[in-house]
């Protein structure tokens, strides 16, 4: 009999534990949200697939990184939803709608609006112009190595650029097995 009082109350003693460590949890969870966004977000933030568009952010140490965006978001709302200062820049930066794959870069006394790079475009799931592309970009994407990427960048030289992802058939260098794996990876600007 006292063996069973004392599991019950080991029992009870592991329950009391866990409800406190979940209370402390929350709490601390709580506390952290309200802390870094004031209790709501700064940005309308989207996703992937809802179709919003991508944004990177550098040059500002607190809101560096990669923003989902609605459509239609101009240059000088994401500066002020981004809490950025932008007293000083106003007159350097020209407003404009952004774009997917838009990078801005804020620098002391100036704002510039640049195309993201190869590596954080591929990161995202994002496509790179294979007529800017570099043999050190194309490598980049599984399925092309060196050698892939040397005959496709003297290919692009030789015809003086792409029309269309096609064109990299044949003589190329890529063929139509290989080309429908990259594909998703390359567009033509």
């Amino acid at each position: 009999m006292r063996r069973n009082h004392l599991i019950e109350g080991q029992l009870r003693g592991a329950l009391i534990i866990v409800v406190l460590a979940f209370i402390l949890y929350s709490a601390r969870w709580t506390f952290q949200y309200f802390q870094t966004s004031g209790g709501n977000s700064a940005f309308e933030f989207g996703d992937r697939n809802s179709g919003s568009l991508i944004v990177e952010l550098s040059g500002d140490a607190d809101n560096d990184g990669i923003y989902y965006l609605p459509h239609g978001t101009r240059l000088s709302g994401f500066l002020d939803k981004a809490r950025i200062n932008t007293e000083d820049l106003k007159e350097t930066c020209q407003d404009h709608t952004l774009s997917t794959g838009d990078k801005v870069v804020i620098g002391v006394s100036s704002v510039g609006i640049e195309k993201m790079d190869v590596p954080t475009r591929l990161a995202l799931d994002m496509p790179i112009n294979i007529n800017d592309a570099t043999v050190e970009d194309l490598i980049l994407i599984p399925g092309i190595g060196l050698k892939t990427a040397t005959a496709i960048i003297e290919f692009r030289e030789k015809r003086g650029g792409f029309s269309h992802i096609d064109d990299l058939r044949g003589d190329g260098g890529v063929g139509r097995k290989k080309l429908e794996g990259i594909k998703k990876c390359l567009f033509v600007e």
